[in-house]
């Protein structure tokens, strides 16, 4: 993950990637916050508070709401599946269950570490 995945300069992952390891432009942000809690690698909990950081941050442009489709420089794609009401994996808009997924993933980040 870190090697192929990791975007430093964004403080982010990529989600996807073809076989010979060529970034797919989509990023989504539903993946990057459970490696830690699959590996308890310290360095997944430090990516996780990163995420966190950029998202939160990021939210406050969006009425602090967590928008999930992204472009790959991270800058929201707010067009993306806007006409396809079919991809229940990655549908348009602002989710309701999307926004209390997060919610969930910052107090299980501030179970693992509480500091600000």
């Amino acid at each position: 993950m870190e090697e192929h995945f990791w975007l430093k300069e964004k403080g982010l992952y990529a989600n996807e990637a073809t076989r010979d390891w060529q970034l797919k432009d989509y990023r989504g942000q539903n993946d990057n916050m459970h490696a830690y809690e699959v590996t308890k690698d310290e360095i997944y909990l430090e990516r996780a508070k990163s995420v966190a950081k950029v998202m939160t941050e990021s939210s406050k442009e969006l009425n602090y709401q967590i928008w999930e489709h992204y472009y790959s420089d991270c800058t929201p794609d707010f067009e993306y599946n806007k006409n396809v009401r079919t991809n229940s994996l990655r549908p348009w808009g602002i989710q309701t269950g999307y926004q209390t997924e997060w919610a969930k993933l910052l107090l299980i980040l501030d179970r693992h570490d509480p500091q600000p």
